[in-house]
């Protein structure tokens, strides 16, 4: 356990470091966990979308719609609808 924190912590993947305690217990800082079958959703490609949108909300330039199929007829108009 303590070889496997201790190469979290030098991956090189910023901020992650490691403490033990008296119970020779180890803590990894910096390091999340993610299920393999959820890790599509962290792809870089996904996380600058969430961040653009995260931002767009923020400046107020979000559009509400008042159902899903208000929106489908939304996007079609502006022809980025999937057939």
């Amino acid at each position: 356990m303590l070889r496997l924190a201790a190469r979290s912590a030098r991956s090189g993947r910023g901020g992650d470091s490691f403490t033990t305690g008296g119970d020779r217990s180890v803590t990894v800082h910096g390091y999340v966990s993610v299920p393999p079958d959820q890790l599509w959703f962290l792809t870089p490609e996904r996380l600058a979308g969430k961040r653009e949108a995260y931002e767009e909300i923020a400046m107020s330039r979000g559009m509400v719609h008042v159902s899903g199929e208000a929106m489908f007829v939304h996007l079609e108009i502006l022809g980025v609808a999937d057939d």
